[in-house]
């Protein structure tokens, strides 16, 4: 029988519980290897509860074997909840998935707990989403034990507390929250797909101009075929880069990009404060592009609105008048480019690759007059991209204040009548 604890400060109907009365706790010890004898299964590990919210059958799980009495002890249910129960960091202590559906085949993991919710006490997902709350996080964070790794024991796993609401208002939250994730995740998919989509057009517009405009065509060693009018040069004839420093302590609310701030791939994603760093910065201009030198596998990339001082690991690349330029932050946001500044690294624990090599880059330009269209249709999908960062980042804003008010009863979700 379960138990409430008594609080004064809970809403009415709600009931404070351990979490060792409302459902039953595990700490799974089917390990990864594969014995003659035994029979194949699927075995769902620690990175798949850790960067999937729900586990289904439709990740791709690690195949292993197991005996039957595992089997039929570790196979995951509908409404089972995994976590992690020993990590590096406390931090990822208590990461939780909810099953969505019966897997007989599928085993709990070696690194994980499994939280089967007693019938009529608690929803799965409404569990899982308690995993995260404020309180349960501190709990979990306070009884992780370790030094260089931490764990959980079980006796203090189900004397952690949650607070309880009545089962509907429990399914009621968990869609509430359900849905603002499955928003996040959708934005995702659709940034992604339109960053494919810019990468397709950055290569057919940088290498065979606009649709339409050009009849004859050139071979070029390099460059393969391109329009015949476009004109050959090096990246250095086009564009130069900032050399003047200075010390951020003089400069501290100055606007400040770090390769932090900067999206793989492209686009600004914030940025700080000069005050707040340390050693000499480089002085970029609004319109200028930044170019992460370190590490240039990341496609770090950006073309700030604003006047700032940048990471002397970031090259800041002002355009000459020969080139538009949004068309150079094209330019060095390719596919070419980046391949060929990987090849000329230097250093192998942080490689970084130089203006002066990159200088020398041959690349093909067309007029300025296609160049400020081709431009035209590229800040078309960026802006596309950066309006649904900007979605992505208000709905995650929205999660994060509604999620403990609902998980604590200080906003209530209306009950359909």
């Amino acid at each position: 029988m379960t138990k409430a604890i008594e609080s004064p400060d809970i809403p009415e109907g709600w009931r404070t519980m351990r979490l060792g009365d409302i459902a039953n706790i595990q700490f799974s010890s089917v390990d990864k290897k594969s014995i003659e004898g035994e029979e194949p299964v699927g075995l769902c590990n620690y990175t798949d509860v850790f960067y999937n919210r729900r586990i289904h059958s439709g990740i791709e799980f690690m195949v292993a074997t197991a005996r039957p009495l595992e089997s039929r002890r570790w196979s995951l249910k509908y409404g089972d909840v995994l976590f992690t129960k020993d990590s590096e960091t406390r931090t990822e202590i208590g990461v939780p998935a909810f099953v969505t559906e019966d897997m007989p085949n599928i085993l709990c993991g070696y690194h994980l707990g499994r939280a089967r919710p007693k019938p009529g006490t608690i929803d799965g997902s409404y569990l899982a989403r308690s995993f995260l709350s404020t309180s349960v996080s501190r709990q979990l964070s306070r009884i992780a034990n370790g030094v260089t790794r931490f764990g959980l024991t079980l006796v203090a796993t189900k004397s952690m507390t949650l607070l309880v609401p009545p089962l509907h208002e429990q399914k009621a939250i968990a869609e509430v929250l359900d849905s603002i994730d499955d928003a996040i995740e959708y934005t995702d998919r659709l940034i992604a797909a339109t960053e494919r989509l810019h990468d397709s057009l950055l290569h057919e517009l940088l290498t065979k101009g606009l649709p339409g405009w050009h009849t004859e065509w050139q071979e070029h060693p390099n460059l393969g075929t391109i329009p015949a009018e476009w004109r050959i040069v090096g990246l250095g004839q086009i564009a130069s880069i900032r050399k003047q420093q200075v010390k951020p302590e003089a400069h501290n609310e100055t606007p400040y990009v770090g390769l932090e701030h900067i999206r793989s791939g492209g686009s600004l994603l914030g940025y700080g404060r000069a005050g707040n760093t340390q050693s000499a910065k480089t002085v970029f201009k609004t319109g200028d592009t930044l170019f992460g030198k370190l590490r240039p596998n990341l496609r770090k990339v950006a073309r700030p609105g604003f006047d700032g001082v940048c990471s002397t690991d970031i090259l800041a690349l002002f355009p000459s008048q020969r080139v538009n330029g949004r068309y150079l932050l094209g330019l060095m946001s390719s596919e070419r480019i980046h391949r060929l500044a990987v090849r000329s690294c230097a250093g192998t624990r942080m490689p970084r690759t130089s203006w002066s090599f990159l200088r020398g880059v041959k690349i093909a330009v067309p007029d300025i007059r296609e160049q400020a269209q081709v431009a035209e249709v590229l800040a078309g999908v960026d802006n596309a991209v950066e309006r649904m960062d900007r979605e992505k980042a208000a709905l995650a804003a929205f999660k994060e204040s509604i999620s403990d008010a609902l998980l604590t009863g200080r906003v209530r979700v209306p009950m359909r009548t």
